[in-house]
């Protein structure tokens, strides 16, 4: 339990410095837990296109003062570094 702790922090921590290099990403929220809130410059494009690759984000659009904001929770390394590149695509279109 606890080295699975311990690798969900990493990757967070990890995910949390890649993020913001993103052109996609607007803002990164700190966060204590096992996902990220980000925000997004199109995030219902982002939405779509990581969801028809099999990459499931929560939309948070419709809770109040979360708009453009996308919900992503920590998985393993290779899952972090998945939507990594799928968010890079993103960012060179």
């Amino acid at each position: 339990m606890r080295q699975h702790v311990a690798e969900l922090n990493a990757n967070r921590a990890w995910l949390f410095e890649q993020l913001p290099q993103l052109s996609v990403v607007q803002q990164v929220f700190p966060s204590e837990t096992n996902y990220i809130l980000a925000r997004f410059t199109d995030s219902p494009k982002v939405f779509k296109t990581l969801w028809d690759q099999g990459i499931i984000l929560r939309d948070q659009n419709k809770n109040p003062g979360l708009a453009g904001c996308l919900r992503i929770s920590i998985g393993t390394r290779k899952e972090c570094e998945r939507l990594i590149a799928a968010l890079q695509a993103l960012s060179v279109e």
